[in-house]
């Protein structure tokens, strides 16, 4: 399953456009095992996209929506990936806070802002263990200002889904989980019913 995060704040609301892909993740479920994996693709990885040429691969969403996406990350890694899920800033946010945030040891302070972007997506995070809710755990998947930059970010990120994910599957949220859905839905593209 091809997990991606795209980033749509300078698109209108009326816009059928999909921008460029903030996050890439594939995520790999073992039916007989129930087992999971997660492997972060990086953004600006340069890869053939077909028909379009050498680009980085997080414009593949650009020029031919998840679909193309999918088909350039096949190709790329050599993975069939038969699903994809895709989800806006607004759409992480709102799963976030449909399960009751996720308490998280957040390793390091972390602050940035630019002006590009607006002070609602300044990042400032404390270093500890919180209970980050929608917009806490955007800033922290969105950090990449340190010396590993966006190495350092994807590992961030997977992190964070294994806990989302354990979230999840506490008894409360399993009951919840239509009503969860339902939430994250309007903010949600996805290749196989939710």
């Amino acid at each position: 399953i091809l997990l991606l995060v795209g980033d749509s704040r300078e698109l209108s609301a009326s816009s059928d456009h999909k921008p460029r892909t903030d996050t890439m993740l594939i995520a790999s479920i073992d039916p007989v095992t129930k087992q999971a994996s997660l492997f972060s693709l990086l953004r600006d990885t340069y890869v053939q996209i077909p028909k379009h040429g050498h680009e980085r691969i997080n414009a593949a969403a650009v020029y031919g929506g998840p679909e193309l996406a999918m088909e350039t990350v096949s190709e790329f890694t050599g993975l069939p990936i038969q699903y994809y899920v895709y989800v806006d800033f607004q759409g992480f946010v709102a799963l976030v806070d449909a399960i009751g945030g996720v308490e998280y040891e957040v390793e390091k302070d972390m602050k940035y802002s630019s002006r590009a972007d607006g002070p609602e997506y300044d990042i400032d995070l404390k270093k500890g263990l919180q209970t980050l809710d929608g917009k806490k755990a955007l800033q922290y998947v969105r950090f990449r200002h340190d010396a590993l930059s966006d190495y350092a970010r994807t590992e961030r990120q997977r992190n964070f889904m294994v806990a989302v994910a354990d979230k999840l599957q506490t008894t409360t949220n399993l009951i919840r989980l239509p009503q969860i859905l339902n939430q994250i839905e309007p903010f949600t593209d996805t290749s196989f019913s939710l």
